[in-house]
């Protein structure tokens, strides 16, 4: 006899709600990492930071005006470059 196993899902909004029946390897693929996802967010806030700098030092801006483009103060960005250990 074959068997079909899986999962069934169940999507709520509000007052309705959808389900779906997965076989294995379709829950595999659901639940998966999707590709390019392989980066933690210290790296992407490290790299962002990065380029922040970069730009505002091609533009002749300081680290003020770095932390400005950034959202956050320039004694919060002094702290993350030393976490990330970057140095401008």
């Amino acid at each position: 006899m074959n068997q079909r196993t899986g999962m069934k899902i169940t999507i709520e909004v509000g007052e309705e709600s959808i389900s779906y029946e997965l076989t294995d390897q379709q829950a595999i693929m659901f639940f998966s990492q999707p590709p390019g996802l392989d980066v933690s967010l210290e790296e992407i806030e490290a790299t962002h930071i990065r380029r922040c700098l970069a730009e505002a030092t091609r533009r002749g801006f300081t680290h003020r005006h770095a932390a400005k483009l950034l959202g956050i103060s320039p004694k919060t960005l002094s702290a993350k470059k030393r976490k990330y250990e970057i140095e401008v």
